[in-house]
């Protein structure tokens, strides 16, 4: 501890940065994590970002929280940023990407959300299951989704119905999609079938 301007500071060493905590910022931050404890998560993201801005945010396990606890409430712009933020500061980093891979999801960002778990499973080898499986199961879904809108469009349905009456031999809607999929592959074609 050293005294400064009035005040004590504890130098403390975070993620490679040595900061000093004041008496304000010690207190802001606990303040943050008992309401983190009581589920309040609106006022534990407001304190703990009220001090990170206090310490330049220079506190990588607090940045990290503050994307967990955005997540928690639905504020997926500031989970991107900070998750975002947790990746350049190497923390937790197949975590990071995971779950700013997910706010981008829910913020319709398809494109990023894909690169997102691209430049995740670059990073993270053998680590990097939950990214995988991630990127895997979003192309999953959207071959149901496919499925089923095939299924429920009218035109379609006529069309099947006609086709069966001709016996025709059309049984598959093939959808090809090429996308660079995990760094020692290069193109691979994702070819979906929706049976009719």
């Amino acid at each position: 501890l050293k005294k400064t301007h009035g005040k004590y500071e504890e130098t403390t060493f975070i993620g490679g940065a040595l900061f000093a905590q004041t008496d304000e910022s010690g207190k802001v931050k606990n303040e943050g994590n008992a309401a983190w404890r009581a589920k309040n998560y609106k006022e534990a993201f407001t304190k703990w970002e009220q001090y990170l801005k206090l310490i330049e945010f220079k506190d990588d396990a607090t940045v990290y929280n503050v994307a967990v606890c955005a997540t928690k409430l639905k504020d997926y712009a500031n989970a991107e940023k900070y998750f975002g933020m947790s990746i350049k500061n190497n923390y937790k980093v197949a975590s990071s990407y995971l779950g700013m891979a997910d706010a981008q999801e829910n913020l319709k960002k398809i494109p990023e959300m894909l690169k997102t778990l691209q430049d995740g499973i670059k990073a993270t080898p053998g680590q990097n299951v939950k990214l995988e499986k991630a990127y895997s199961d979003y192309f999953a879904e959207s071959k149901l989704k496919i499925r089923k809108n095939f299924i429920k469009n009218p035109v379609l349905t006529q069309t099947k119905r006609i086709d069966t009456t001709q016996n025709t031999n059309i049984s598959f809607l093939f959808i090809v999609l090429n996308i660079k999929l995990l760094p020692f592959l290069s193109k691979t074609s994702w070819a979906f079938s929706c049976y009719l």
